[in-house]
């Protein structure tokens, strides 16, 4: 053994010692003291690692924490490791301190029972419930096609459960199924409506639309279309005219059999998706109808341009109204639920401001990855210009996507209602556009379920939408405020692919709603889905993952 070997280990020990009082106090294993730091690499840490940003050390049991003063080992699969890792799922359990009656030491905040680092804004959100938008309608998707999957499902209860009271949705869209072979279509949308009023604690807004009207009133023969048919319309009637009064009195027979069931729509839209034809690689319900009466040149699946007669929407909607005027209970008609934002406008021009109650229109074509403000902007002008409410009635998209979609149509504009294209699909993929996906025995929630929840959940209908503005070229954000103004609702999207901590702020004296703001936080990236993390930070500081949503709520609604 070399004698001298003891005293060199105690030299450079002592160098060591020396040194670290010459650097900043770092995190020391077996310290009494606050260790829970923020770091960006393992240098930062002494002896521990930086793990999830946090200095730390794993661990597989309470032995490797405790041993060294270190709190308790939490499982990778615990809400508080996922959490501190921006809402994946570590490798390993790390050891962390569990919050006692929410409670950390200074310097960190109880996030999903752990204490987490405190960390320093890089964006700053400020509310000014001073400066107020639209009033909200709400949001939700439509059934039309899954009334018989619903109503049926062996765990009905908790499906109504998830797609109601859990979610906040309280817009449904329905197909009207009248003069099908069976009514069971009919009555089970009746009871969906049902459900969902016992589970919102009030009635849902109801919209009833029409893919196609039957098949006798169809020039084609079917309710479906396929291969840019010019047939895919409306059926002549025996003077060699558009058959308009046999459309009408379709309505009239369905809203009045809806009537009898004891439901009555909020808004009626005659026909969606009215300026489309399914193209040779689509089979769907369809029927075409212009502003007005007239011709267009088209492609046939055959490769032939012709004119094409087509019947007017305008004409449709005027019968149509005529109709059901004689049902004694007023209807509020959507116009046009055209197929894409560009085509509204053309609708709209033709008709008189008190044929319709809503602007309605299908999102489809629009890219959340390229949107066009001015456009978005130029829809906001048009339902201004009319004073009517807009809502955007029909997408299918990914669940960031779709968080990405509510917001510009609710910032840009000024939508009150934001509905995706199916509730339920018939199978569980979790690459579904649909909210929810049903088997033969149970059901999940998707990704797009939770985009819409996190702006449904924590608002009702009636509230409004107040400036939000951040200083951030990357985060999205809006805010909410209940009409009594005991309530708020911040909800935050980063698309972006790093990491943001924003901190919110809100004047006096409206500032206080944030003291018992709770957050919830969906990470399309990791696992989080919809997740509570608890109660806002005192520095009003949450983080927002890469291509995550957080909502921030406070009061009731």
């Amino acid at each position: 053994m070399n004698p001298r070997q003891p005293i060199a280990r105690s030299a450079a020990f002592a160098a060591a010692l020396a040194l670290w009082a010459c650097e900043p106090a770092q995190p020391q294993l077996g310290s009494q003291t606050n260790w829970i730091k923020a770091c960006d690499t393992s240098d930062e840490c002494g002896l521990m690692e930086c793990l999830c940003g946090a200095c730390t050390i794993s661990c597989d049991d309470e032995a490797a924490c405790a041993g060294q003063g270190l709190g308790v080992c939490v499982p990778p699969a615990d809400a508080g490791s996922i959490s501190l890792c921006g809402g994946t799922t570590p490798v390993s359990g790390m050891c962390l301190e569990r919050c006692e009656d929410a409670t950390c030491p200074t310097g960190t905040n109880c996030v999903s029972g752990v204490c987490q680092p405190a960390v320093a804004p890089d964006a700053h959100v400020i509310v000014d419930p001073d400066v107020r938008h639209q009033a909200l309608i709400g949001f939700g998707a439509s059934i039309a096609g899954s009334e018989l999957a619903i109503v049926d499902h062996p765990n009905r209860s908790a499906l109504f459960e998830a797609m109601f009271a859990q979610s906040g949705f309280d817009v449904v869209r329905m197909n009207s199924r009248f003069g099908e072979a069976s009514t069971d279509a009919l009555t089970a949308s009746v009871e969906i409506v049902a459900e969902a009023t016992l589970q919102l604690g009030q009635s849902p807004f109801v919209i009833m639309a029409s893919a196609s009207p039957p098949a006798a009133l169809k020039a084609n023969g079917s309710r479906s279309c396929t291969g840019d048919d010019p047939n895919c319309t409306l059926v002549r009637d025996a003077g060699g005219g558009f058959d308009y009064a046999g459309f009408a009195e379709y309505w009239r027979g369905s809203l009045e059999a809806y009537e009898a069931a004891g439901l009555h729509p909020d808004l009626v839209s005659i026909q969606s998706n009215v300026d489309w034809i399914p193209t040779e690689e689509q089979v769907s319900a369809a029927c075409r109808f212009l502003p007005e009466e007239g011709t267009m040149a088209m492609t046939t699946a055959d490769g032939q341009t012709i004119e094409a007669e087509f019947p007017g929407y305008l004409q449709a909607l005027t019968l149509v109204e005529s109709a059901v005027a004689t049902l004694g209970t007023p209807f509020s008609f959507a116009a046009p639920e055209a197929g894409s934002t560009v085509m509204v406008e053309r609708y709209t021009e033709v008709l008189s401001s008190d044929a319709y109650q809503a602007v309605a229109l299908h999102s489809f074509g629009t890219d959340p990855a390229a949107i066009d403000p001015p456009h978005m902007e130029e829809l906001r002008a048009l339902a201004a210009s009319v004073q009517k409410p807009l809502l955007q009635t029909e997408m299918e998209a990914g669940g960031l996507d779709t968080a990405l979609l509510t917001h510009y149509f609710l910032a840009l504009t000024d939508a009150s209602a934001y509905l995706q294209a199916q509730f339920v699909s018939s199978t569980i993929d979790q690459e579904s556009f649909a909210l929810i996906g049903l088997d033969a025995e149970t059901f999940e929630t998707l990704p797009a379920y939770h985009a819409l929840a996190h702006f449904a959940r924590e608002t009702a209908p009636g509230w409004l939408r107040v400036d939000a503005t951040n200083d951030s070229n990357v985060l999205l954000s809006t805010a909410w405020l209940a009409p009594d103004e005991q309530a708020l609702t911040v909800v935050l999207i980063n698309p972006g692919d790093s990491e943001l901590a924003a901190e919110i702020s809100l004047a006096a004296p409206l500032n206080a709603l944030l003291e018992s703001a709770l957050v919830t936080r969906t990470t399309f990236d990791g696992v989080e889905r919809s997740a509570g993390l608890g109660e806002l930070a005192g520095d009003r500081i949450v983080r927002v993952p890469s291509h995550a949503v957080v909502t921030v709520a406070s009061g009731s609604d």
